[in-house]
């Protein structure tokens, strides 16, 4: 059973502006730049083998799945990520979200997944899944499924790259995709 975000709002800054967290999860993707780094791209992609199904292994905001959804009204999206703070010392990821929502990783992570649920179900319906655990381990719930586009963008470290890629290759479909970005990573590059 999915959880529904509380309904508390969070003061930005020292204004009296309040904001649910489905808002300030909103409020970056404006001047958020990576997203234009690969989200064409990836549409390209798409736009090319038709996919009934994407999985987007590592989510983090949510902005790229937003995009496949809004840009592919006939694919059905399934977002895996642990929502995990500290999980790599080299990534900041989970200090810039303790940023936005003002409290520690922990905690950041865990309104991030659920901003994340909320404003992606209340726009998609059943078209969104997100599944928090780790990677491989839901990869093990498509065991004997195949999936046709495999958008890989978790942990950029080379071992738990490596391990996804272990997971999920087996389950894209014979003429499927298996895609990534990150490739100035050092983890991903190697």
């Amino acid at each position: 059973m999915r959880r529904k975000l509380e309904t508390t709002t969070v003061a930005v800054s020292s204004s009296s502006d309040t904001r649910s967290d489905v808002e300030l999860l909103a409020a970056p993707l404006v001047t958020c730049s990576w997203p234009d780094l690969y989200c064409e791209k990836v549409q390209t992609l798409i736009g090319l083998t038709s996919p009934k199904c994407l999985v987007e292994v590592g989510v983090a905001y949510g902005y790229h799945a937003q995009h496949s959804l809004r840009h592919n009204p006939g694919t059905r999206y399934v977002g895996v990520d642990p929502y995990l703070a500290a999980y790599d010392p080299g990534d900041g990821f989970d200090k810039d979200v303790a940023k936005l929502f003002n409290t520690e990783p922990v905690e950041a992570m865990n309104r991030l997944f659920l901003a994340v649920s909320e404003g992606l179900e209340g726009e998609f319906g059943d078209r969104f899944r997100l599944v928090r655990s780790p990677f491989a381990v839901v990869a093990k719930e498509f065991d004997g499924l195949s999936v046709p586009f495999v958008f890989i963008d978790g942990d950029h470290r080379y071992e738990a790259l490596l391990a996804d890629l272990r997971a999920w290759w087996p389950m894209v479909e014979v003429g499927g995709v298996l895609v990534g970005d990150d490739h100035i990573w050092p983890g991903v590059e190697r």
